[in-house]
């Protein structure tokens, strides 16, 4: 799925520069020129997709910088960085000279990531927008599109104790009994980035922005936990201000 996702996005971003080129036909004034350029500022929850945990939501907070490329395209480069919670119960069991070890786990995952997407005007592809509600509305709606990678670290804890029982990005310097410290070096994986965001105009500099994306992450330890099933996913709900200038 990776392999064929990466080949969509590259096929799409060669035919959006390529139209762009076809009208205007100088790709060094297409990034040198200030017309155009936006950034925004936003922040959020997140939701991991849970093999076996019950999810908890936490928080993200993300700067992107975007560049259009016409009326239909934009291009842009996100920056995200997050925290991501889950808890596994195993069921009730009276051993407190165990410290009910047995009781069930919990997760914290931080994440650093950068994604690079195009998204696409989804409201000029409707021939006529008087005929639906949103044309009252001074609004924006894309769908996006891309690749990102990440680097993270997770901890999975005991739940009564809170004692660490693995960790994904740590280091342990006299084995798995002793604490474990931050690896230097974190764990990266490769992501598949995709999904809606709605733009409200404020004014002619200024937007408020509401996304939820989508991570498909190319890693089954973002939860410190393996599995047979799918790769590890989660999704950002933000919202925010973009700037225009």
């Amino acid at each position: 799925m990776l392999k064929n996702f990466n080949f969509l996005f590259i096929m799409l971003c060669y035919n959006s520069v390529t139209f762009s080129q076809s009208q205007d036909n100088n790709l060094q004034k297409f990034f040198f020129e200030k017309k155009g350029w936006e950034i925004s500022v936003s922040t959020g929850l997140t939701y991991f997709h849970a093999k076996k945990d019950e999810n908890f939501q936490s928080t993200s907070h993300s700067f992107s910088i975007q560049k259009k490329i016409n009326e239909n395209y934009v291009f842009s480069s996100n920056v995200i960085l997050g925290k991501l919670k889950g808890i596994r119960y195993s069921g009730n069991r009276h051993d407190p000279y165990e410290l009910y070890e047995g009781a069930g786990e919990f997760f914290n995952t931080d994440f650093e990531q950068i994604d690079f997407m195009i998204s696409r005007n989804i409201l000029n592809l409707v021939k006529s927008k008087d005929q639906i509600l949103i044309s009252k509305f001074d609004l924006e709606f894309y769908y996006s599109i891309g690749i990102g990678i990440a680097k993270f670290y997770s901890m999975r804890y005991n739940l009564q104790s809170k004692t660490p029982i693995y960790g994904y990005g740590y280091v342990y310097s006299e084995g798995y009994s002793s604490m474990p410290g931050l690896n230097t070096s974190l764990p990266v994986t490769g992501a598949i980035v995709y999904g809606p965001s709605i733009n409200l105009k404020l004014n002619n500099n200024i937007k408020i922005v509401f996304s939820s994306i989508i991570r498909y992450m190319n890693t089954q330890y973002l939860d410190a936990y393996t599995s047979s099933s799918d790769k590890d996913n989660f999704r950002t709900i933000s919202t925010g201000f973009l700037f225009s200038f």
